[in-house]
Order: C-alpha cells, then structure tokens, then sequence
C-alpha cells in the first residue's frame, strides 16, 4: 500500500515538473488527482480535503514570489 503511494505520488510530481508552464488548470488537474491517489490510499478524508484546500490556498491565492515564474 505504502509502496504504490510513493510511486503513485513520485509519478504526480514527474508530471507537474515535466509541464513547461504550470498554471491554474494544471495545478487543479494535479490536486484532483493527489485527491484521487490518497483517498485510493485510504488517507482520511477530512484530511485530504485540508490538505487541498490549503495547497490551493498557498499555490493560486498567494502572489508569486519575486524571482519565481510559471515556468
């Protein structure tokens, strides 16, 4: 179970780092299936739900960091 995680989750960040830009629709594309991977993995769902709320919070709401792009 453990195992099928980390690679689930290894091949969800290959994904994201192999985007040339990382935008709105990619970054929610990525969290919909990190929701998929650990409710899959019998993660507790309130937790999930925190955990995607405050990753949306801090990736789409916050301003970008000076010296950081997109890309």
């Amino acid at each position: 179970m453990i195992k099928g995680l980390g690679e689930k989750l290894s091949g969800l960040i290959r994904s994201i780092l192999g985007k040339s830009i990382v935008d709105k629709k990619a970054v929610e594309e990525s969290l919909k299936e990190l929701k998929k991977i650990l409710i899959a993995s019998d993660v507790d769902l309130t937790l999930v739900n925190e955990l995607i709320k405050n990753v949306e919070k801090k990736v789409l709401k916050e301003k970008t960091p000076a010296g950081l792009t997109l890309r």
